[in-house]
């Protein structure tokens, strides 16, 4: 799918957040050129990884193409430059095998190797949860203020990844441009989990409907995709990617909250949620807005 092929009824957005996103079956009118895109021009100081080889697909039980983008490992700790992010970099065959003992920490695979623009030594993921939405899109932003900082916090101390792809900027069909990556993940959300744009827009072809946000799974141990849905993922979408960490009942053991004595300034705790709980996470110290509390 191009990235043509989406709504342009942006003003609408906000009202069909949740599990619907922001979708439309036409088309909109013929937009500006996206940005070059040179690979070339990208530096990074991570080793070209292995990778499952094909066939390729993209739909679920396929093996997802090595796609490599242009963005930040880790927006929040370095956003001076931009750098390559490859798929690839996330495959992790040996994640969840209780039986593999690597000579060395060196050796280990299941680690992020020397130079590594996403932490020496650091755990790779066991599961990568894609999300790629748009600037213009209400539920793209709810997701990214409200249901990904607390989700990575709990996932993240359980060997889980997640990765953001901004596709199109302020207006539906037009290319996010590096400028769109850096107030997203920089100035509005505050992402410290690997982000990227792509003016190609390759992983339009795996989108379940023309609607943003999209949102895959990825089992990092074969890179197959496991789960495609639109919109702001259920309850269900996160319980089968709990169940691709190491140990899937380690998010069940994250601190939580009671009340909002226990969050930060500027945070309140989610003890109760809005009827529709797409956008809130029980029991999380959540930004204002995100909660019925």
């Amino acid at each position: 799918m191009k990235p043509q092929a989406i709504l342009a009824l942006a003003a609408t957005s906000v009202a069909l957040l949740s599990f619907f996103g922001c979708s439309t079956a036409e088309e909109p009118p013929a937009s500006k050129p996206p940005p070059e895109f040179v690979p070339g021009a990208v530096q990074t100081t991570t080793q070209p990884a292995a990778y499952p080889t094909g066939p390729y697909g993209v739909g679920k039980g396929s093996i997802i193409p090595n796609f490599a983008f242009i963005g930040y490992a880790n927006a929040v700790a370095k956003n001076d430059t931009m750098q390559e992010i490859k798929l690839g970099d996330f495959y992790n065959p040996h994640g969840r095998d209780a039986a593999y003992q690597p000579a060395s920490p060196a050796e280990d695979d299941r680690l992020y190797p020397a130079g590594s623009q996403y932490g020496e030594g650091k755990a790779k993921p066991t599961v990568l949860a894609i999300d790629v939405a748009s600037v213009w899109c209400g539920p793209c932003n709810a997701e990214a203020k409200c249901v990904l900082p607390v989700l990575y916090e709990r996932y993240s101390a359980c060997n889980g990844g997640l990765f953001l792809q901004l596709q199109d900027g302020n207006t539906p069909g037009e290319a996010a441009t590096p400028k769109n990556l850096y107030n997203w993940t920089v100035k509005q959300y505050k992402e410290d989990f690997p982000s990227a744009i792509d003016p190609a827009g390759r992983l339009g072809a795996l989108f379940a409907a023309n609607a943003f946000p999209q949102n895959f799974i990825i089992d990092t141990a074969t890179m197959e995709i496991v789960e495609v849905i639109a919109g702001v993922p259920d309850a269900a979408y996160w319980k089968k990617y709990e169940s691709l960490l190491a140990d899937p009942t380690c998010p069940a053991a994250q601190p939580t909250c009671t009340t909002n004595a226990d969050c930060p300034t500027g945070k309140y705790c989610s003890t109760t949620c809005p009827a529709d709980p797409a956008t809130c996470v029980i029991h999380t110290c959540q930004a204002a807005g995100c909660s019925a509390s």
